[in-house]
């Protein structure tokens, strides 16, 4: 699931270490103040001092490479590999004095250097470490300077990191997921997506006590020990057995995952997939891995065309709440019925034998393929040679396709659009019932 993410990382860090100017820098420590540095480095006494004193011990600079990367308290939740760009084209445009995101790391209350050289569990979010050894790869394949590369291994030096006396998985866990609000408050980072969370409900109850522990008494530990902010999506009851139904019917296919994940490393702040709740409402609509795949591609291309808003697309909306329980969903399986007859059935109701029209088939059905400028003007070059017949039965395909199928409006231009009379219908009296 997050292998490539983790090879990427990996790769970076190969590549970093292997370097002339890194050359030695997983055993170097953090420069003193008077000698380049900008934090106080990490001093053994001052930790169990402050340890046993105030509990904590930091912000401390500290060398990157000290730190555990492959460990974390709740493995197995998807990267979105997406938001760890961006973060880095943000955050990282250049080597800064001292990394722009603080640290937290879990250890034992008499913990040593050397026990915690390469072994320091980090508790805060890890996008940001990731971003900084891809970053600097980056700037190796761009044949940065030596001097500039001089700063990016000051800074791998610098990391800010405080340190918590904590040895208990379950603290771990509550500790991270409240670290991870905390830097959502101050804009250090986003919130994980909804398809983030599930995956974070599914191994939190892994490690929390597995099945015992039911999807009421789970929300309720979320509400008791995490600190929300207030631009996320609360977890409570009611989201964890959204999440797992949502895990079942959707993310359990390796597919449909796929589907999804795409579609959210590519889009900037513009995704339809802004709720656990719209995930679910697409599930119980759609019901098969096929249709299921329909909807998420349909509802993304209609965001990604500017026809429509995240915020537009309610549940609501959705499941045609108040208008009978008929909303975007069903316009959007109905259109997919409608797709399915035109192109696989109706060509055999003409004499057209279905072999002949699999290009045309295959091109037409698949949403991904349709630009803004195809929907505006026909482009049918992709014909080839194919005989004159099924050139005009592709041509009469593509305009049905590009004004009945992908043509669409907003949210309240899909109610009074919504099961409109169409030329199909005289093509496709089975599908009548559908309209009652």
């Amino acid at each position: 699931m997050n292998h490539e993410h983790i090879a990427a990382v990996c790769a970076a860090k190969s590549r970093i270490a292997s370097h002339e100017v890194f050359a030695g820098i997983q055993a170097k420590q953090p420069p003193k103040i008077g000698d380049g540095g900008s934090l106080p480095p990490f001093c053994e006494e001052d930790l169990n001092l402050a340890l046993k004193l105030r509990g904590s011990y930091g912000p401390v600079a500290f060398n990157v490479w000290h730190l555990n990367l492959h460990w974390s308290p709740l493995p197995g939740i998807v990267v979105n590999r997406g938001e760890v760009r961006r973060w880095a084209e943000k955050k990282l445009p250049s080597p800064c004095a001292v990394f722009p995101f603080p640290v937290t790391v879990a250890c034992s209350p008499d913990s040593t250097a050397a026990e915690l050289q390469g072994t320091a569990k980090v508790l805060s979010p890890m996008e940001p470490l990731d971003a900084l050894f891809l970053r600097i790869a980056e700037e190796l394949d761009n044949d940065a300077s030596n001097a500039d590369l001089e700063n990016w291994n000051l800074l791998m030096l610098q990391i800010p990191v405080t340190f918590e006396p904590i040895t208990n998985l379950n603290d771990m866990v509550w500790r991270s997921l409240n670290l991870r609000e905390d830097v959502i408050k101050n804009r250090d980072l986003t919130e994980r997506r909804p398809y983030q969370k599930v995956f974070e409900i599914v191994v939190a109850r892994k490690f929390l006590g597995g099945d015992k522990v039911s999807e009421k008494a789970l929300g309720d530990l979320y509400e008791q020990n995490v600190d929300f902010a207030n631009s996320s999506e609360k977890i409570e009851a009611r989201f964890v057995r959204s999440a797992f139904f949502v895990y079942e019917k959707i993310f359990s296919n390796d597919d449909l995952l796929e589907a999804v994940i795409n579609i959210e490393e590519n889009a900037v702040g513009k995704t339809p997939f802004d709720s656990v709740y719209k995930l679910e409402a697409i599930a119980q609509k759609a019901k098969m891995p096929d249709k299921i795949s329909w909807c998420i591609e349909y509802l993304a291309w209609l965001v990604t065309r500017g026809q429509c808003s995240p915020g537009e697309l309610s549940v609501a909306n959705l499941n045609g709440k108040g208008r009978g329980g008929r909303g975007l969903l069903d316009l959007l399986l109905y259109k997919r019925d409608i797709l399915e007859y035109w192109l696989h059935v109706f060509p055999t109701v003409i004499g057209i034998p279905t072999d002949d029209v699999t290009m045309v088939s295959t091109t037409l059905r698949n949403i991904n393929k349709y630009t803004d400028e195809f929907l505006s003007t026909s482009d049918l070059s992709w014909l080839g040679s194919l005989s004159v017949i099924i050139q005009d039965f592709a041509r009469l395909c593509e305009v049905f396709v590009r004004k009945q199928i992908f043509r669409v409006g907003a949210p309240t231009v899909f109610v009074r659009y919504q099961f409109s009379g169409s030329c199909v219908l005289l093509l496709a009296p089975a599908l009548r019932p559908r309209l009652v």
